[in-house]
C-alpha cells in the first residue's frame, strides 16, 4: 500500500497527519506474541514508511510519533526480552557443555554433548555477532570432547593390538598344554594362564569372543584330556588300594591264628616288604588301607611280644624250679654224707668203711655236678 507511494513530500499537513493515524492503526495490529522473524519485517516497513511522511513540527505530530513509537517499542521490548532469555539459555548450554567435555564417561559425555546440540538447535536465532559468539564458545567445548575421544580411542587402539598380542600368545601357551603329559605341572600351567587372560585387557569387541574362544577351546581340551587321565589314575589307584587290601586280609588271618611262630613273623614281615613294592594309591586310600595293614601288624608284633614275655617269664619259672629241685638234692646229699661219716664210727668191718668212703665219693660227685648244674642255671637267668 505504501510502497506505491513515490513521495510524500507534497502532503499538506492534515494529509499527513492522517497518514500517520493509518500507520498508528497499522501499527497496532501487530501481534507482539507472533515470531520476531514475523514481525520485525513488519516494524521496520512501518518505520521506513513514517520517515518518508513530510514532517510539519507540530504538536500533534509529536504526539503521533511517540504514540507510534510506543506502539512498537511493545515487540521490541519484548524481542530484546527473548533475546536475552536466548542468550542466557545458550549459556546455560556452553556452561552445560564444558562440565560434559570434562566427563570420563565418553558415552555418557557424548550423549550429553548431543543433548545439548539439540537444545541449541531448538533456541531461537539472534544477531549475527551474537550468534556467532556464543556458537564458537559452545562448539569450542564440542571440539574439546571430541579432540579427547580421538586421543583416547587412538590409544585405546594402542592398547588393544597390545592386548590382542599378549592373548595370542597366551592362546599358543594353551595350545601347548594340550601336548604336556606331566599332569601335575600342566595344571598348575592352566591355572597361572587363566590369571593372566584375567589380568589381561580388552583387544576390542571385534577380537575378544575370537580371541576367547580359542583360548578357552584349547583349555576345554585340555581338561578334556585330563578328565581322561584322571579316570584312568584312578582306575589304577583303585587296582592298587585293592592289592593293599588283600595283603591287610592275609595279615588279618595270620593274626587271628593267634601263633606266634618263626614262620608266621617271617609271613608278617614278608607282607610288609611286599607292601612296599605296590604302587600309591590315592592319598586318601593310601591312608586307609596303610592305617589297616599297620594296625594289624602292630597287633600281632604286639601280641608276639606279649607272648614271648610270657614264655620266657614260664621258662624263668622253669629254671628257678629246677635250681631249686637241685639245691634240695644237694642239701639231701650232704645230710646223707653228714650221717655216713657218724656211722663209720661203729662199723665193724674193714670193708663196709670202705663201702661208706666210696658211697661218700659217690655222693660228692653228684653234688659236684648239681653245683655244675645250678651255676650254668645261674647263668642263663643272668
Amino acid at each position: 500500500m505504501y510502497e506505491n507511494q513515490t513521495s510524500f513530500k507534497n502532503l499538506d499537513i492534515d494529509e499527513s497527519i492522517a497518514l500517520r493515524k493509518e500507520l498508528i492503526a497499522k501499527a497496532k495490529e501487530i501481534d507482539p506474541s507472533a515470531p520476531w522473524s514475523q514481525i520485525q519485517p513488519q516494524i521496520q516497513d512501518l518505520r521506513k514508511t513514517w520517515r518518508k511522511i513530510e514532517y510539519f513540527e507540530s504538536a500533534i505530530e509529536e504526539e503521533l510519533e511517540e504514540e507510534f513509537e510506543a506502539i512498537l517499542s511493545v515487540p521490541s521490548s519484548k524481542h530484546k526480552e527473548a533475546l536475552g532469555e536466548t542468550k542466557k539459555q545458550k549459556e546455560e548450554i556452553i556452561s552445560q557443555a564444558k562440565l560434559a567435555a570434562n566427563l570420563t564417561n565418553f558415552k555418557e559425555a557424548t550423549q550429553k554433548m548431543n543433548e545439548l546440540m539439540d537444545a541449541w538447535k531448538a533456541c531461537p536465532r539472534m544477531d549475527k555477532e551474537t550468534d556467532d559468539q556464543l556458537w564458537e564458545a559452545f562448539n569450542n567445548e564440542r571440539q574439546k570432547l571430541f579432540d579427547k575421544k580421538n586421543e583416547y580411542f587412538k590409544d585405546l587402539q594402542s592398547k588393544f593390538a597390545h592386548n590382542k598380542a599378549l592373548k595370542e600368545e597366551l592362546i599358543q601357551k594353551a595350545e601347548a598344554l594340550c601336548h604336556e603329559e606331566n599332569f601335575k605341572e600342566a595344571i598348575k600351567q592352566s591355572k597361572e594362564l587363566f590369571e593372566q587372560w584375567k589380568k589381561t585387557g580388552s583387544a576390542g569387541n571385534q577380537h575378544d569372543q575370537e580371541l576367547w574362544d580359542k583360548f578357552n577351546g584349547f583349555r576345554d581340551e585340555f581338561y578334556s584330556k585330563y578328565s581322561k587321565y584322571r579316570e584312568e589314575l584312578e582306575k589304577t589307584f583303585q587296582e592298587n588300594y585293592n592289592q593293599k587290601m588283600e595283603l591287610v586280609a592275609k595279615a588279618q588271618e595270620v593274626l587271628a591264628a593267634n601263633f606266634y611262630s618263626k614262620e608266621n613273623t617271617q609271613i608278617m614281615k614278608d607282607l610288609m616288604n611286599t607292601y612296599k613294592t605296590i604302587a600309591n594309591a590315592s592319598k586318601e586310600l593310601d591312608d586307609k588301607a596303610w592305617a589297616a595293614f599297620k594296625q594289624v601288624q602292630d597287633q600281632y608284633f604286639a601280641n608276639m611280644k606279649a607272648y614271648n614275655e610270657n614264655k620266657k617269664e614260664m621258662w624263668r619259672e622253669r629254671m628257678l624250679q629246677n635250681k631249686q629241685r637241685k639245691e634240695e638234692l644237694i642239701s639231701k646229699q650232704k645230710r646223707q654224707i653228714d650221717y655216713l661219716n657218724k656211722e663209720m664210727v661203729y662199723m665193724l668191718s674193714e670193708t663196709q668203711v670202705e663201702d661208706a668212703k666210696l658211697e661218700i665219693e659217690e655222693k660228692q660227685r653228684f653234688i659236684a655236678e648239681l653245683e655244675a648244674q645250678i651255676k650254668e642255671i645261674e647263668e642263663k637267668l643272668q
